[in-house]
């Protein structure tokens, strides 16, 4: 009997079933545009890649790239208009309209109610992860593994990468699942129609070693690299690289401690080891000490020409002549027509009079972020100064947009308005400036200086998902926990410091070098989507999300005549820059019950053994 394959476009789908020819709330029950058999789709190798890259969408994608979206089988619109840096101690945006206000407001609207598929839409798409989302390209991906030996014209070699290529990208998807949710139900195969399902989540140790079994399976059968046409498909680099983020997840705090975040007998061996275990720090280690080995004999290495700057832009940026990237995903999303995902990618330039699709500083750093870097030379950063930012890492200023700053030919004014506290949160809307000031500072990382004078231009944004430099310091920090005091930790970390013009790092102690990689790691991977999930798994979120955000303001000619002086009593200057806390509204108040996201309500009514995460009633 031949088995319906759906795979052109999914418009609904239910948790953990993957095929069905009968309409339920546990299968396909939605219209969708076209059947084809499986006969059909294994009747050649390009039909049979047609269905391979559809489970391409596995790869995260963050950049956002719709206004209100009502997709229910695509993450790729996260937080609405924002990026996560905005749900963190990285920034804040002024519009709170967006997708950050889940985050912002009172006690986080976060909840089992509007995580889901059938949550409203205008909430569905202001949330970071949708749940049910991998387990659709789960069912492309173990379709293709479970069909493609019998494709016409298929050589084994073809056959064994391509099944390899899916099983990584399956890997992939488990991942992202359980750095969100713990563990998660899991499904290893098609599900038959009248197969019994159960929601249970697997213990937290048995699921992570299961991802590690999936990588190694592949692994052997991955090819170091493709031709131009091909590039973003999963290679053996990305699959040591996975390893490496897998095994140092499991080793850190958030689930290898001596207890639970959060106390929950029914839920504690989902999202907890069951106490803490320093060999997990060493196997950390030792897979990233692989991953480095093989990325770096395999012919990646950091862009370094010695120009920080420009090195730091093309890494974190570009794909062409990036040495560094070992996976990216890209989208090309569409809505009347117009490519509204470069919309959204321009909308993160700095503000400016005039501006319509580019410039609504949807983005700005906090003081908080700032204050991490380091000055080349030592120095303490003096905010009196004309340019207090002149001597701050490299990294620094091809990250981030400060005050009087040049972008794109342009003197950026970060200080719109007379006062911190009179800021409107709107954005640029109908070519009338309004988003002004927020922070003082706006993002640079990523963008492209050109767009900002030229409304015409359009850039299709690649998401760096896996950089060279994520490896040199997991293994640091792995390092540090199982053998502190080891010179590899320092000469890992120096890697990136030397390449940004740094001096070399020295720590006296363990949980000195702890800060330090901590440091490092929020500088060189900032905006990267990382330090959403750093601070979580670290255990530190209360005192970094849920810290108070600040910001800095140049004193203008009403300051100085209002008297206003510093915490020592000194009257400021003109220009002088003082710090100050962002608005109320962008404040934020953290729960330990955020560490890990809930299930949709609806899931665990069902009654098929999912246990909700803590904290969510």
């Amino acid at each position: 009997m031949k088995k319906t394959i759906r795979y052109i476009q999914i418009v609904a789908v239910a948790l953990l079933v993957f095929i069905s020819n009968n309409a339920c709330d546990d299968f396909f029950g939605e219209p969708i545009e076209q059947n084809i058999t499986q006969d059909t789709v294994f009747n050649s190798m390009l039909n049979a890649e047609k269905l391979l890259n559809s489970a391409y969408s596995q790869v995260p994608y963050l950049w956002p790239t719709g206004w209100w979206t009502s997709s229910t089988t695509s993450n790729s619109s996260r937080i609405h208009q924002n990026i996560t840096a905005s749900i963190t101690d990285e920034a804040v945006t002024g519009s709170v309209w967006t997708g950050a206000k889940i985050f912002y407001y009172g006690d986080c609207q976060l909840s089992p109610d509007n995580v889901g598929r059938y949550a409203a839409a205008t909430e569905r798409g202001m949330i970071e992860h949708l749940f049910e989302v991998p387990y659709i390209y789960f069912y492309r991906a173990f379709t293709y593994i479970e069909g493609v030996d019998v494709t016409r014209g298929a050589t084994s070699a073809f056959i064994d990468e391509t099944k390899a290529q899916a099983k990584l990208l399956n890997a992939i998807g488990y991942y992202e699942l359980i750095k969100r949710y713990g563990s998660v139900p899991w499904v290893d195969h098609v599900l038959l129609p009248n197969e019994m399902i159960s929601e249970k989540r697997p213990p937290l140790s048995e699921i992570i070693q299961r991802v590690d079994n999936m990588i190694m399976e592949a692994l052997p059968y991955l090819p170091e690299s493709y031709n131009d046409a091909n590039q973003g498909r999963v290679t053996r680099a990305s699959a040591y690289f996975l390893r490496s983020r897998l095994w140092l997840l499991a080793a850190s705090p958030l689930f290898n401690s001596n207890a639970p975040y959060m106390d929950n007998d029914d839920a504690n061996d989902a999202i907890w080891l069951g106490g803490y275990d320093a060999t997990l720090w060493q196997k950390a280690a030792d897979v990233t000490k692989e991953a480095i080995d093989y990325c770096e004999s395999a012919g990646f290495a950091l862009v370094n020409t010695g120009n920080p700057v420009a090195d730091y832009t093309l890494a974190t940026r570009d794909i062409i002549g990036n040495t560094e990237l070992i996976l990216f995903s890209r989208r090309i999303a569409s809505s009347n027509g117009s490519k509204e995902n470069n919309q959204l990618f321009g909308r993160h330039l700095p503000p400016r009079a005039g501006a319509n699709n580019n410039g609504a500083g949807l983005t700005s750093p906090t003081y908080n972020m700032v204050s991490l870097y380091q000055t080349v030379d030592g120095s303490e950063v003096d905010l009196r100064a004309d340019n207090p930012w002149e001597k701050l890492d490299p990294r620094f200023h091809a990250s981030i947009v400060h005050d009087k700053a040049d972008f794109g030919g342009v003197t950026i004014n970060a200080n719109i308005y007379t006062s911190m506290n009179s800021p409107v949160a709107n954005p640029v809307k109908n070519n009338d400036l309004k988003n002004g000031w927020i922070s003082g500072f706006y993002m640079r990382k990523f963008l492209h200086e050109d767009q900002y004078t030229n409304e015409a231009l359009r850039y299709d944004a690649p998401y760096l998902y896996m950089r060279l430099p994520e490896l040199y310091l997991n293994y640091a920090e792995a390092l540090n926990e199982a053998s502190p005091g080891n010179n590899d930790i320092t000469t890992n970390l120096n890697k990136l410091r030397n390449r940004a013009g740094m001096p070399n790092v020295n720590a006296s102690s363990q949980s000195e070098m702890r800060e330090l990689i901590r440091n490092e790691r929020a500088i060189e991977l900032i905006f990267e989507d990382q330090r959403l999930f750093d601070v979580k798994r670290w255990k530190i979120a209360a005192e970094t999300i849920g810290a108070t955000k600040y910001g800095v303001h140049r004193i203008n000619e009403d300051d100085v005549a209002a008297g206003l002086t510093d915490e020592n009593g000194v009257p400021y200057e003109f220009g002088d820059y003082m710090i100050k806390e962002c608005n109320a509204n962008l404040q934020r108040i953290w729960n330990d019950k955020l560490y890990l996201m809930p299930f949709p309500r609806y899931e665990i009514n069902k009654g098929k053994g999912l246990v909700q995460n803590p904290g969510y009633n």
